[in-house]
């Protein structure tokens, strides 16, 4: 069932350019030959007796950009991520191949439920790409890419 959400992403999507998705595909191609860890630990250090910096994640410079690229491009929406029970099922279930057949507009709020998500749990959106699943979704983005800008 489309809801105006869906059909929000689809528009967003359609605006995108064959620029936008090459940029999409470099970002992708990068993210799945980055070699070690998309994230290292900051903080935690005592700064003055008995006083401890909270410790805090520090994002590598490629998932940075690619938080950057759905933001510049406006492919946040808004919608009650947190109370979105479908995506967050989605994300318990283990197979390899979870996100292969999924929707445009679900692909799209995945991204956004984490990324919102990221502002109350430190890490989030590093952890998306820890464990594989921001380079499963980029894939399953790609999937939808427009004939005409395909190379």
């Amino acid at each position: 069932m489309e809801t105006e959400i869906d059909n929000e992403i689809v528009e967003k999507i359609n605006a995108l350019t064959a620029q936008d998705w090459a940029e999409l595909e470099d970002l992708y191609n990068r993210l799945i030959s980055h070699k070690g860890s998309f994230s290292e630990m900051g903080g935690g250090q005592e700064i003055e007796p008995n006083v401890i910096e909270m410790p805090y994640t520090i994002e590598k410079p490629i998932i940075i950009e690619a938080r950057q690229f759905f933001l510049d491009k406006h492919l946040i929406v808004m919608f009650n991520w947190s109370m979105w029970e479908e995506g967050k099922a989605m994300f318990r279930v283990k197979e390899e191949d979870r996100f292969k057949n999924i929707s445009l507009a679900d692909a799209i709020k995945l991204f956004t439920a984490v990324m919102r998500n990221s502002r109350f749990s430190d890490g989030a959106w590093a952890d998306l790409f820890e464990n594989g699943d921001g380079q499963r979704l980029f894939k399953r983005l790609l999937d939808f890419k427009p004939v005409q800008a395909r190379t």
